[in-house]
């Protein structure tokens, strides 16, 4: 009896001690625009793609090129898989580029327009004294033929005002705004 409530002393005072996990979100404004555009009416396959360290939530850091961190107790609302996934849709959509964007791999005999994402990092950098934002993905457009119509490879490096997962998630938000606003007018003016 005594070993069970050392047992249960010890489960208590150890949870009791244990940090809370912060969640973070990311912003990214969204300007309705309506156009009008002779792809209003296709439909876009979207596939994005990342290494298994970036389809889960838990914030990621470096401190040098060779050493990678994951959070224990800080982490994104949803993967960066996801929320690169969900702002694209959302920046299509927005400006009225495609009539439907799918997340799902097309049928075998759709003809559809395809667009690529490889994210390859999504991270806080810290070089010295400062710390970045790290974004880099590629996006890659095909048409219904699946000839390339674009692709592009997006690397961006915004500084934080200092290392805390807030200032993160806002210097993050600023270069999915960025990149993705990009993205959104390459689809359009192609």
């Amino acid at each position: 009896m005594i070993k069970m409530l050392i047992i249960f002393m010890l489960v208590f005072i150890v949870s009791c001690s244990t940090a809370e996990i912060k969640i973070y979100s990311i912003y990214m404004p969204i300007q309705e625009e309506i156009l009008q555009s002779l792809k209003q009416q296709e439909i876009l396959f979207l596939v994005v793609r990342s290494p298994k360290h970036l389809d889960q939530p838990y914030i990621i850091y470096r401190s040098s090129p060779f050493e990678l961190n994951i959070s224990s107790y800080a982490k994104w609302e949803a993967t960066p898989l996801d929320i690169i996934r969900h702002n694209i849709v959302e920046i299509l959509y927005s400006q009225r580029i495609y009539k439907e964007v799918k997340t799902l791999r097309p049928q075998v005999n759709e003809k559809t327009e395809v667009m690529i994402v490889d994210l390859k990092d999504f991270s806080r950098y810290d070089e010295d004294k400062v710390s970045y934002a790290l974004l880099h993905f590629s996006v890659l457009l095909k048409d219904k033929d699946n000839k390339e119509i674009f692709i592009k490879d997006f690397k961006i490096k915004e500084k934080l005002n200092d290392k805390t997962y807030l200032s993160l998630a806002r210097g993050m938000s600023q270069a999915i705004t960025k990149t993705l606003q990009e993205v959104a007018k390459m689809s359009r003016d192609r």
